[in-house]
């Protein structure tokens, strides 16, 4: 299993270095490639030296978290892609764990996608989830509710991909993030788990 790892990032220099940081040692023990897509940063983002496997990728403007990580997709070289949110700081294990699971799963049946279950930590200094970013939470649920009615004949739970494993092939099968209604940042994950299901992809969790 060869990995890759994607992170899309816009107007976040500071949280972007910091989940960078968590996965320094992660990055370079295991000789990872990592990839930033910067979605046409106001201030292009930056991104530090410590590994040579780490590059950044630019799109000259915002097109949205499912162009930036289809873009890192198409430039990355593993078989196996790990999309990570550029504010998500990961524990010390994260892609070992992730990888342990993967092959634990695939003792059952190949797993097509691997999903985690969150456990909400926040970190002194981060900023905190506003009444009206609630809000403007609950009316994309409700959004994506419709699509999964609307695309499955019974509705399904997705979990939410802050950090998700999948592989490439598959990924690409079931055409990638949908750039055309997933222009935002939000959503895209949900979206990628139905077509995963109606592809007939195995889906497992693994919690961190």
């Amino acid at each position: 299993m060869q990995i890759s790892l994607v992170l899309p990032a816009f107007n976040n220099q500071k949280m972007l270095d910091r989940s960078l940081r968590t996965l320094k040692a992660q990055v370079q023990s295991h000789a990872l490639e990592c990839i930033v897509v910067d979605d046409g940063s106001k201030v292009p983002l930056t991104v530090p030296y410590w590994v040579r496997l780490l590059r950044i990728e630019r799109q000259p403007i915002s097109r949205g978290s499912s162009a930036a990580k289809n873009h890192g997709a198409r430039h990355s070289e593993g078989d196996t892609l790990v999309f990570i949110d550029s504010d998500i700081l990961c524990l010390k294990d994260t892609l070992l764990a992730l990888q342990r699971q993967m092959y634990a799963c695939d003792d059952v049946g190949e797993t097509n996608m691997l999903l985690n279950v969150m456990r909400v930590s926040m970190p002194e200094g981060y900023p905190v989830m506003r009444m009206r970013d609630t809000e403007v939470l609950l009316r994309k649920c409700r959004t994506a509710n419709r699509l999964v009615n609307e695309k499955m004949d019974e509705p399904i739970i997705c979990y939410e991909q802050n950090v998700g494993m999948i592989r490439k092939a598959f990924f690409n099968q079931v055409g990638c993030y949908d750039e055309l209604t997933f222009r935002n940042w939000g959503m895209n994950n949900q979206d990628l788990c139905i077509r995963v299901i109606k592809a007939g992809g195995r889906i497992s969790s693994y919690i961190p």
